[in-house]
């Protein structure tokens, strides 16, 4: 299985592509834009493996939740390479993918993301992984203040994102009972984006590279004056 996977959501570049279980990653907080780093780092990623696009069987970008300009580079990326090389894509969130992380780094089983949206507020899941490591979801994606995110009932929490470290005063009332660690920020990563996608592309059918959209929870960019 060769799948390349790529996300700019947030101030991360992450690039990832794994040739039979084989991972070649790229990960950094770049100076420069990300539109002028991604495709060179996609090219030299398959140099080093020796493939060309239409030699990948799925491409896997970030579709969101997260900053708009950065959503809209990874999806219209994934557009371009996969429809002229003709490769079906796969949109992965943005927040399972640091659930991912989460559990891949640090083992943690029940995990609320919230990273930062802006204007006082977090885009939040809650994700729960089975004793096999599936990913389940166990909330909507939302965007919502900090102090009115829905914790689950059942369980100890693990809490990560860059919302949390964003919005320190804005705690839900219920944090500190129900929410046993905090991890340290965390962001999207190779091997995470390159897991979800190995497990879409098995449990389901990739899309044509015309219908890869965005996710983007908020449809207003700019607060208007009141």
């Amino acid at each position: 299985m060769k799948i390349l996977a790529f996300d700019t959501s947030t101030e991360a570049c992450v690039v990832g592509l794994s040739v039979e279980g084989e991972i070649l990653e790229y990960f950094s907080l770049p100076e420069k834009k990300q539109t002028q780093i991604l495709l060179p780092i996609i090219e030299d990623l398959l140099n080093q493996a020796g493939l060309k696009i239409s030699g990948l069987d799925a491409i896997a970008y970030g579709q969101g939740p997260g900053a708009f300009t950065g959503v809209r580079l990874a999806v219209s990326v994934a557009q371009g390479l996969g429809f002229s090389a003709d490769v079906p894509v796969i949109g992965i969130s943005t927040l399972a993918a640091v659930a991912q992380h989460a559990n891949t780094k640090h083992q943690a089983q029940n995990v609320l993301v919230a990273m930062d949206a802006r204007m006082g507020e977090v885009y939040f899941g809650a994700y729960q992984f089975t004793d096999s490591g599936h990913l389940q979801h166990q909330s909507e994606e939302e965007v919502i203040s900090l102090g009115y995110i829905p914790i689950p009932q059942e369980g100890a929490w693990v809490a990560a994102g860059t919302g949390w470290d964003e919005y320190p005063d804005d705690m839900p009332p219920d944090f500190s009972s129900r929410v046993s660690s905090f991890i340290e920020t965390l962001y999207p990563d190779p091997a995470s984006l390159l897991k979800l996608a190995k497990a879409t592309l098995v449990n389901n059918q990739p899309i044509p590279a015309t219908q890869a959209i965005p996710v983007y929870l908020r449809n207003n960019v700019v607060r208007k004056p009141d």
